[in-house]
């Protein structure tokens, strides 16, 4: 019997989204976003501690926002293997000179550039991002046929919320 695939997105990140910054200094703070844990109190929800305990498997993308959750969810019952393919899609600075905004709303503004297909340098496209997603779904398929439940702690699109648990 094959089991269930739960995913749970990290907690609040330990980064200021209250500074008004430029685009090209959102490039920056995205940088520092990456890097960031989660902020201090950020604590899986009970039920999230009682369905990692009940997986077979539990994994993690490799940034810190998703690495600590995943640590605090298995509670030292098992090793969390981490792979870059559960990172979610980088979202590059937008060509919008002069304006200054809180990262929350250069968040909106750059997702909507790539979406419609912006995406400088070398940053993986929208349409690269959706061919991930479609391995990401055949590995877990292949994991829960595999027996027992799995868990992936990573990271989710919540187009204009802030915060959140973990």
């Amino acid at each position: 019997m094959s089991g269930r695939i739960i995913t749970a997105r990290h907690g609040c990140p330990d980064v200021d989204r209250s500074v008004r910054i430029t685009a090209e200094e959102y490039g920056t703070w995205w940088a520092n976003y990456d890097l960031a844990g989660l902020a201090p109190g950020q604590e899986p929800p009970q039920s999230l501690l009682d369905i990692a305990s009940e997986c077979a498997l539990v994994l993690s993308s490799t940034l810190p926002r998703a690495i600590e959750p995943a640590a605090k969810v298995v509670r030292g019952r098992m090793t969390v293997p981490q792979d870059s393919i559960y990172v979610e899609a980088p979202l590059p600075p937008p060509p919008v000179p002069w304006m200054k905004l809180n990262p929350t709303r250069w968040g909106q503004i750059s997702r909507g550039f790539w979406f419609l297909g912006y995406a400088p340098d070398g940053v993986e496209s929208h349409w690269s991002a959706r061919e991930r997603v479609r391995q990401v779904s055949r590995r877990l398929i292949t994991h829960a046929e595999a027996g027992g439940d799995v868990l992936l702690c990573a990271h989710g699109f919540r187009y204009g919320v802030e915060g959140g648990g973990i």
